[in-house]
């Protein structure tokens, strides 16, 4: 049995011509709120196979550690996990979040004719709101009225 385009819908990864017995996923993580000057690390893992590469993107633009735009700030690291899975796993990290860092953050894996993808938002602010998460706090941008305004995401969650 084959894994066709409902693998895009379902795990956020394009899985097309993969074996469904592989179990093939790909996730990211990280933080998606970070106060300005603090580091970035995302960790991008594909569960299922330990052959491959990891690409990185920031903005649609390949992230390359010799790249003047990062500054030396960037370190990639990839390395593979037999344990408890099969797992190819990259770290993306930023010594230190400049302004310009908030944007979209794209991994992309290739192992065997196969891409796998998928993204995190980063938002990198000058100042922030302590809000409580699911018993976590996490700062939240208060300086950009364009993607929410403060006032109103705090009141919605203390109603919840």
């Amino acid at each position: 049995m084959w894994i066709n385009l409902v693998c895009l819908l379902s795990i956020g990864a394009f899985c097309s011509g993969t074996p469904l017995d592989d179990k093939i996923a790909i996730t990211v993580d990280g933080t998606k709120f970070i106060n300005l000057t603090e580091p970035i690390k995302l960790i991008c893992n594909i569960t299922g196979i330990t052959e491959g590469e990891i690409d990185w993107f920031f903005n649609g633009h390949m992230i390359r550690e010799r790249d003047p735009r990062w500054k030396s700030r960037v370190r990639i690291n990839e390395y593979v996990i037999d344990v408890p899975v099969r797992m190819l796993a990259s770290e993306l990290t930023l010594d230190y979040s400049i302004l310009e860092d908030q944007g979209t953050y794209v991994c992309r894996g290739s192992a065997v004719n196969q891409s796998y993808i998928t993204s995190l938002n980063i938002f990198v602010v000058k100042s922030h709101v302590a809000v409580e998460k699911e018993g976590a706090v996490e700062s939240v941008p208060t300086g950009n009225p364009d993607t929410f305004h403060p006032r109103k995401m705090y009141r919605s969650m203390m109603c919840i």
